[in-house]
């Protein structure tokens, strides 16, 4: 069985690019190797958590209020796919030390972006930018203090993975590139041009598969290369850094890249902490020693209106 955040992503990404005939492709990115094999079950499920009031991993609601104090409290606003919804852990824990809310606008496989209104009409990743888009725009209304966190597989957005398991996937990736190259930029542009608080974070390390380390490959004992965790890295973040030209001079790039990996390889275990729980995504414990380098975004959230 699958974990549930890699179902939700596998799920969603079929949802996002359309054939030419409005039908979904299928999934991009799905998770092939089975929790059934999982030697340690508590690991195979050391993933991001929702809470029951925001429906479920493969299910969650839109705009979800995953740490509220009240509608007068800074908000951290936490917009992108499964590589933002991921980093909560992080994120929240910064923001219960300030009594900041932290709402989740999040679908796995849903690249930050704002799709074409009709041709993507009933689309669930449509659905999260357009909503995402009217909850910030009533925060700055309002003069509520917040702040918006993208997050996204970015490199697989771009196409830019070590590898892929079929020639098929290497393709769809390909449609999937398209997508993000047409409709992402002019999320920075807006977010720029409505004066809306950002910052980005950097996507995570992704496992893949290794050579027989002695170790075994599941629950991941192996470290990876750096180079293959995060491939194609300085493109991808010359990408983003393009990107963020239109955002205002206060917004910074999340990098906690350093936070998992060193120069040249990303280890599999530090100090007993498991950096994946499954090939895509870092497990939840981990996450949580991440939350330094989201304090910058919590305590911008508190001074901005």
């Amino acid at each position: 069985m699958l974990s549930a955040l890699a179902l939700c992503l596998a799920a969603s990404l079929a949802a996002v690019l359309p054939t030419a005939g409005g039908a979904a492709a299928s999934p991009t990115i799905p998770t092939t190797i089975s929790a059934e094999r999982a030697t340690d079950r508590q690991l195979a499920g050391d993933q991001a958590r929702l809470p029951k009031r925001c429906g479920t991993n493969k299910h969650p609601l839109i705009g979800c209020r995953v740490k509220w104090y009240g509608p007068q409290a800074p908000t951290v606003v936490v917009w992108g796919d499964s590589h933002a919804w991921m980093m909560t852990p992080a994120v929240v824990k910064a923001a219960v030390a300030k009594r900041a809310n932290v709402v989740l606008f999040s679908l796995g496989g849903c690249v930050p972006s704002i799709p074409n209104r009709k041709l993507y009409a009933g689309n669930d990743c449509a659905r999260v930018s357009y909503a995402a888009m009217d909850y910030v725009q009533y925060l700055r209304d309002h003069g509520r203090r917040y702040r918006v966190l993208l997050g996204s597989f970015w490199g697989a957005n771009l196409n830019r993975l070590y590898w892929y398991e079929t020639r098929e996937r290497e393709q769809i990736q390909q449609e999937h590139r398209e997508f993000t190259l047409k409709y992402t930029p002019p999320l920075f542009r807006w977010l720029g041009q409505e004066n809306i608080p950002t910052d980005v974070a950097v996507q995570g390390p992704a496992s893949v598969p290794p050579s027989d380390c002695g170790l075994g490959t599941w629950p991941f004992w192996c470290p990876v290369p750096r180079a293959h965790a995060y491939y194609k890295d300085t493109y991808v973040r010359n990408w983003l850094k393009r990107q963020m030209t239109s955002l205002d001079r206060g917004s910074r790039l999340v990098d906690y890249s350093d936070g998992i990996c060193s120069n040249h390889s990303c280890p599999a275990v530090v100090n007993g902490v498991h950096t994946w729980f499954d090939p895509y995504h870092v497990s939840a414990t981990k996450a949580k020693k991440l939350t330094r380098y989201f304090k910058p975004v919590v305590r911008k959230a508190l001074r901005h209106r």
